[in-house]
């Protein structure tokens, strides 16, 4: 499968940080709701099928399993893109995978060595009680800053990604250290 990066031989994957769980919430609603339009068509089918005169109870079966569909169908593409949006540290990059739908995805790589300052931002009543926030990676030069929406432990995430920047940049700054 293409991935969209490549890592180094050399190169070791520190952690692979995905979203909060509080992002999948909106799908989670979504498909509910589509699901319970499915099932009341199939009450009001069953129940009242004596009653309906314009649509015969075999269409509305019909747009009932076609919404149950529908919903387990959101669910699964709404499940497989907050799995693609991720944040992967390694020992030598920090690379954003963002999916934003099914055919929409970006991937960006920085170098731990372009890496000035992370920064972690809780914002909420939600985001502090659930903990979960924003990382914003702060780079050298003209690229563009990492922003890492919906973070599990931001703070924890973003003290790690220090932690792991000064490693990194202490064993390049030291030629006859081994990488």
């Amino acid at each position: 499968m293409k991935t969209g990066y490549t890592l180094d031989e050399r190169e070791t994957v520190i952690k692979i940080i995905y979203r909060h769980w509080i992002d999948l919430v909106p799908v989670i609603i979504s498909s509910g709701v589509t699901l319970l339009v499915a099932i009341g068509l199939i009450y009001v089918s069953s129940r009242y099928s004596d009653q309906l005169i314009l649509l015969p109870a075999g269409v509305i079966t019909l747009a009932a399993m076609v919404l149950a569909l529908l919903s387990i169908a959101i669910l699964l593409v709404g499940y497989y893109i907050y799995r693609q949006n991720k944040l992967i540290l390694t020992d030598m990059h920090l690379i954003q995978v963002v999916q934003r739908g099914l055919f929409s995805r970006s991937v960006a790589q920085l170098s731990m060595l372009r890496v000035q300052d992370v920064s972690a931002v809780r914002k909420g009543l939600f985001a502090t009680l659930l903990d979960y926030g924003t990382i914003e990676v702060e780079t050298a030069g003209e690229v563009d800053n990492f922003v890492f929406n919906v973070a599990p432990h931001p703070q924890q995430l973003a003290d790690e990604c220090l932690a792991v920047q000064e490693k990194y940049g202490a064993k390049t700054a030291e030629p006859n250290q081994p990488l």
